[in-house]
């Protein structure tokens, strides 16, 4: 793998009148490790060759998102390669903002739903026969999910917290992975660290990192905006969303569990890169999440 030198002269090679004024680099992401060239530039250099092999995927479906115009901006990959034909990172266009997470209380509620309603109405509504997505989301993925959750995160837990989180996962399992759900492209990680806000503007500017696409359930698209942002923001954006479904069954299963299930994917990230972390306070807005009514 490159180190951040050697991707540098790898952008400067693709890009030879680039004149480098300034260079920020990000290495936090689960996925790609991130270089931003002059505050203009975007270059994400996946972290290893299954990654890679999903951003040819990934522009394909940003292309046929693009297709039907979205009022959010979106990237436009550009996937460079090196001489072998390795594809080695991609480039596009800096999408002016913050992440929404770090700016919410800035945010127009009302103009912020009405966009998201249309980015997942649309991303919703592409024909998945047209892409080469797959389905991550099996029963297989949440029994092994459920299992690392039980094998690294229960050690520091007590025993209502055990009992409580088995009960989530029971109620999932026995209740969603028997329903009749009509799957679709989903973004797969639309959390507000990947809704791109504009401060200045006061206004939500784009949706960012679709590596985790795929076909799936659509209330998923949901779980990270009621997770980082709560139920009655996450009514309002559904009250602009025109899928195939009714709004209050897609919300029964973002309140019930997918909603929920974010905080788990970050305990465990935290295990595995060794960050210290507070199990009982991180937990604690699950189980205040799960006292509200619509839970």
């Amino acid at each position: 793998m490159m180190n951040a030198s050697e991707k540098v002269n790898f952008i400067q090679k693709a890009f030879p009148t680039l004149k480098i004024h300034e260079i920020k680099e990000n290495h936090r992401g689960w996925d790609n490790d991130i270089i931003m060239i002059n505050h203009l530039d975007v270059f994400r250099f996946p972290k290893n060759e299954k990654i890679a092999s999903k951003i040819t995927i990934e522009k394909q479906l940003l292309d046929l998102l693009s297709e039907k115009k979205p009022f959010l901006s979106i990237p436009a990959y550009k996937l460079l390669y090196d001489e072998n034909k390795r594809l080695i990172c991609t480039h596009h266009q800096y999408i002016e903002g913050l992440p929404m997470i770090q700016c919410h209380d800035l945010t127009n509620e009302n103009e912020t739903a009405i966009l998201l309603g249309d980015f997942l109405t649309k991303l919703h509504s592409i024909d998945y026969k047209k892409t080469e997505l797959t389905t991550i989301h099996t029963s297989s993925y949440w029994n092994k999910f459920y299992s690392s959750i039980k094998e690294d995160v229960f050690p520091f837990l007590n025993q209502a917290e055990k009992d409580n989180i088995n009960h989530l996962f029971d109620r999932f399992f026995n209740t969603f992975s028997n329903m009749g759900i009509n799957k679709c492209v989903i973004h797969g990680d639309l959390t507000g660290a990947n809704m791109i806000y504009h401060a200045e503007q006061n206004k939500l500017a784009g949706i960012i990192d679709f590596t985790d696409a795929q076909i799936s359930d659509p209330a998923f698209d949901f779980a990270g905006i009621y997770w980082d942002f709560g139920a009655e923001f996450t009514k309002k954006v559904l009250s602009h969303y025109e899928g195939q479904e009714d709004i209050d069954s897609i919300f029964h299963r973002v309140s019930s569990f997918y909603g929920l299930q974010p905080i788990f994917h970050e305990l465990l990230f935290a295990i595995k890169n060794g960050d210290k972390i507070d199990f009982h306070a991180s937990l604690a807005k699950l189980f205040k999440l799960q006292e509200a009514p619509d839970s």
